[in-house]
């Protein structure tokens, strides 16, 4: 009998490390399969990505990362009655897998573009229920755009941001909100920060266009060379009685604008004058900052450009982000200083966010 068992024993044990073993080999072909699907997705050979997919998924039939990326190669191709068919079937079958949250992004993006919004939302919501992935919040934060629910969707890319402070896409959205509701200040710091992440690029010389135009504040000059300054009164007296109104430091901005007309400061160059009036920006949201603030803006953003100064990177700053203009004065800088762009984006880089 004794030797009967280990006889059976031995030929189980066999049989299981054949098993493992086929399961290893799978896995390890599931795994290469997938990465010459991304190679093929990366060159924009969607269909050639899907059919490493597929393969992929002959092999692991629920294999989650896979579908994740057949689903954005069929989304490329505009196939999206496809993609949320797929999607939902990868939901139902593989509740709290780790990857799935990029389904669930995928699947919200596929309902929104065929203008089912409310679906996407659901969508998007289910995934946060279960993931704190900040592109969730963010396409989220787009289709409530797109629904003219503003307060909703920068509440979306805030938390978006809070996740992860380098997503240039969030911030362009929060400048562009801000900036709708004539909210200047929160609209530049927004466009700023967007900069230092994407400093070139079409959307870099939009954001630039929008922050340069902010900065020159509420002033024009006439004909008959004189300066007509508009004061937002309304954002000014909001300063007096609410401690999360930045109405004083757009006055500074509007008074540093005027100034710059005088017939003394003509020698400086626009980006000269730009460095001044971020400088006195940045000195405004020093002397006005206080702990006990709770807006994002103060919490988030202006502790970011009240070290930029303290830390005398504004003028790196300024150089960088002009990067995608035609600045003769911005391309000498950028080409005789990596040392200082080294160093911004070493303090950039190891900035500490608030959570």
């Amino acid at each position: 009998m004794q030797i009967r068992m280990r006889i059976l024993f031995l030929g189980l044990s066999f049989m299981l490390l054949s098993i493992f073993s086929v399961c290893a080999q799978n896995k390890s072909e599931v795994e290469l399969l997938i990465k010459q699907g991304v190679e093929k997705h990366d060159k924009a050979l969607y269909s050639e990505a899907i059919a490493f997919y597929d393969r992929a998924l002959a092999l692991e039939k629920n294999n989650v990362l896979a579908t994740a990326e057949k689903a954005f190669s069929l989304f490329m191709l505009k196939d999206y009655e496809t993609v949320v068919a797929l999607c939902e079937e990868c939901v139902r079958v593989n509740r709290g897998a780790d990857l799935l949250y990029e389904v669930y992004n995928c699947y919200g993006n596929a309902l929104d573009m065929l203008k089912r919004p409310e679906e996407a939302l659901h969508v998007y919501d289910e995934g946060i229920q279960q993931f704190a992935y900040f592109q969730l919040y963010f396409n989220k934060g787009i289709t409530l755009s797109k629904l003219g629910r503003s307060d909703e969707a920068l509440s979306c890319f805030q938390d978006a941001i809070v996740l992860q402070p380098q997503h240039s896409s969030s911030h362009y959205a929060i400048a562009q909100l801000a900036g709708a509701e004539n909210k200047r200040i929160q609209s530049i710091m927004a466009f700023a920060r967007f900069l230092t992440l994407e400093p070139t690029g079409w959307r870099a010389r939009e954001a630039l266009g929008y922050l340069q135009r902010m900065m020159k504040g509420n002033v024009q000059k006439t004909s008959n060379k004189e300066i007509n300054l508009s004061i937002n009164a309304e954002a000014l007296a909001d300063s007096q009685s609410n401690p999360e109104s930045f109405g004083m430091t757009e006055l500074i901005l509007d008074l540093s604008s005027a100034i710059e007309h005088d017939s003394k400061f003509s020698h400086l160059s626009d980006l000269e004058h730009f460095i001044n009036k971020f400088e006195k920006i940045c000195s405004s949201l020093a002397e006005n900052y206080s702990k006990t603030h709770k807006s994002f803006f103060w919490t988030h953003y202006a502790p970011y450009f009240i070290e930029m100064k303290q830390k005398k990177q504004i003028k790196n700053f300024a150089y960088i982000i002009h990067a995608s203009s035609k600045d003769t004065e911005a391309m000498k800088w950028l080409k005789k200083n990596d040392k200082k762009i080294r160093t911004f984006y070493d303090w950039h880089n190891n900035f500490k966010w608030s959570k």
